[in-house]
């Protein structure tokens, strides 16, 4: 583990050391140029992915007014029996599931130690 640890900052400081000294030709040179060039278009992206999420943002906010300017509430007084059974059956069926499961649990735990 160290001898791979050691040989990577081995070759890492001899590609630092190589790429110092080729910066100084013609090639480096370039390349410099070309890593800039990169970088600017890099920033120039990020600041059109501001410029999109600004617009987003005011979309965003544009529809949440809209929405809230064209809710009107509902009151009910009775009460919903339909939305009751859908609720209880629901329960039933997370009950019957967890049930289902710590039996399985506890099967295989007791086969394991058999």
């Amino acid at each position: 583990m160290f001898r791979t640890y050691l040989a990577v900052v081995i070759a890492a400081l001899a590609f630092g050391v190589g790429t110092a000294a080729a910066a100084e030709t013609a090639q480096g040179l370039k390349a410099d140029g070309m890593r800039l060039q990169a970088m600017a278009q890099r920033y120039q992206w990020l600041q059109g992915v501001k410029a999109d999420g600004m617009r987003y943002q005011a979309m965003a906010n544009y529809y949440a007014a809209q929405k809230a300017a064209a809710v009107t509430p509902v009151r009910s007084s009775s009460f919903d029996w339909q939305d009751a059974g859908i609720g209880a059956g629901v329960a039933v069926a997370a009950l019957l599931s967890l049930t289902l499961i710590v039996g399985f649990a506890r099967r295989h735990r007791n086969e394991l130690a058999v």
